[in-house]
């Protein structure tokens, strides 16, 4: 969904924003003014994206009528439900859209973005291995026994997304530069460009 990523540049998530996030558990990201994906328990994702209306060549009719078209377009290769647009509203000179994936996998393909999420097994079989070079949640570097120590059955989420991002366990190591808003919600807007970002959960 590239066209539709690109009417601005992501918003910027705020000093404000991650303490508003703090205080409220940081669970429900729909509910904010940021730019976010959330990855449920079973595997599907909702993505929340908040940017800049003010200088946009489309009116919010015409934007839901291209999301809705890209959406159509999608399922009707790959499968139905497969993509949803669950929202899309202008909030003063912004516009939020929120959409729902069927896996993600099928938030990669839509957007074109890096998202893998599973478990360590199920990633092993798609040829990706734990990043060796993880902290804690102390931004301590874990040491090389308890990588090792990183059960089969753990779930791990790797992307080169930016923004907020939400998962449906504890976190227990993640690549350098995120900080945690949460126990389960991880800011990767510090994260280094070009490069994908692990996250190991609890379980």
């Amino acid at each position: 969904m590239q066209k539709i990523r690109n009417i601005g540049n992501i918003a910027a998530i705020s000093l404000a924003m991650v303490v508003f996030l703090t205080a409220c558990g940081g669970k429900d990201l729909t509910k904010t003014d940021a730019t976010s994906v959330t990855v449920k328990k079973d595997g599907s994702v909702i993505n929340v994206i908040f940017e800049d209306f003010s200088e946009g060549y489309y009116n919010i009719d015409e934007l839901k009528n291209m999301a809705e078209d890209e959406v159509n377009a999608y399922n009707a290769q790959n499968g139905e439900s497969k993509a949803e647009l669950t929202s899309l509203e202008r909030e003063d000179s912004n516009i939020k859209m929120v959409m729902k994936f069927a896996s993600a996998s099928d938030y990669t393909s839509f957007n074109s973005e890096q998202l893998m999420f599973g478990t360590v097994s199920e990633l092993k079989l798609s040829g990706v291995n734990v990043d060796t070079n993880l902290v804690d949640t102390n931004g301590v570097p874990v040491s090389s026994e308890d990588i090792a120590g990183i059960l089969d059955d753990q779930h791990v989420l790797v992307t080169e997304n930016k923004g907020l991002v939400a998962l449906p366990y504890k976190v227990k190591y993640t690549s350098k530069g995120v900080s945690l808003t949460d126990s389960s919600v991880a800011d990767l807007s510090q994260t280094a460009e070009g490069e994908l970002t692990y996250i190991v959960l609890g379980k």
